[in-house]
């Protein structure tokens, strides 16, 4: 069962020496460290379960992706995590429409780098809260929260109103319509 509200946030730059033996460079990345910014969330459920989310660059990027995850932390603490798990979408566009922020993402960046670490937390809390590894919270799932999940998202592929249609025959919920797709 989900509860609490997220009642902690942190966010640590931690990062390993790969440059000193070469290791993961190539042509156009010659001394990478490999780093994360690694996110921690703590909720007010009193069951000390923690969720950890990372997201990876090739080293000083870390430092930028830290201070955007801090930046995006007022969207994060403080909320419901029972709401943010029950409409992920909505949490996703409030995490990469910050009106401050969305000039230097979402689509690429580091407010992509942010919203991944800080969503990689939730899943992983919610898994815990679930008593699950979060494969087994994901295979468990109603399948129709993929499709939503899916077809909502379809105008930011390429797919136009008339393909919704094609695209979402032969499953059967009550999901694929062109009035959804025109609302999109």
């Amino acid at each position: 069962m989900v509860r609490g509200r997220i009642s902690g946030l942190s966010v640590r730059d931690v990062r390993f020496p790969t440059s000193l033996g070469g290791h993961g460079s190539d042509a156009m990345h010659t001394d990478p460290d490999y780093s994360a910014a690694y996110v921690v969330l703590e909720t007010d459920a009193g069951d000390g379960l923690k969720g950890y989310g990372i997201t990876f660059t090739l080293g000083k990027g870390t430092e930028v992706v830290v201070c955007a995850v801090n930046a995006l932390a007022h969207h994060v603490l403080h909320k419901d995590l029972k709401d943010i798990v029950g409409d992920f979408r909505a949490f996703y566009r409030q995490l990469t429409s910050d009106g401050q922020l969305r000039w230097i993402g979402p689509e690429k960046g580091v407010v992509h780098l942010a919203t991944a670490a800080v969503l990689n937390a939730v899943w992983d809390l919610w898994a815990k809260q679930e008593g699950k590894p979060l494969w087994k919270l994901l295979v468990d799932m109603v399948s129709k929260f993929f499709i939503i999940v899916s077809v909502n998202e379809m105008g930011f592929t390429g797919y136009f109103p008339f393909d919704y249609q094609e695209v979402c025959s032969g499953l059967s919920v009550d999901h694929c319509s062109d009035d959804k797709a025109k609302n999109q």
